[in-house]
């Protein structure tokens, strides 16, 4: 089995949201609690909107991302968005997506 190679140095240039606290900003205690998370978008990607999609009650909904910080090199978007979700939530932005992915 072959491992491919990873670009390390080029992953800092994508957009990037995970579960840890510095990304999940605000974790509801009960369920219909509000979700607050973030997405690190570098400049060189940067993007005019920002999008958060999720699901309630199996219909795709979606709410628009504010910019929260900003620094020499990033973009930092903000959304929030109720905690009654089944699915994960997915951040989008205009950028084409990271390779390997369906964007």
């Amino acid at each position: 089995m072959t491992i491919p190679a990873v670009d390390l140095e080029g992953l800092l240039d994508a957009p990037h949201h995970d579960g840890s606290d510095q990304y999940v900003v605000e974790r509801p205690d009960e369920l219909g609690g509000e979700a607050v998370v973030r997405l690190r978008l570098p400049r060189a990607t940067s993007a005019e909107r920002v999008l958060l999609r999720y699901e309630r009650d199996g219909e795709p909904r979606s709410v628009e991302a504010t910019i929260d910080e900003e620094t020499e090199t990033d973009v930092w978007w903000r959304a929030e968005f109720p905690s009654r979700t089944r699915s994960r939530a997915t951040a989008g932005c205009s950028p084409a997506p990271r390779p390997g992915t369906r964007g």
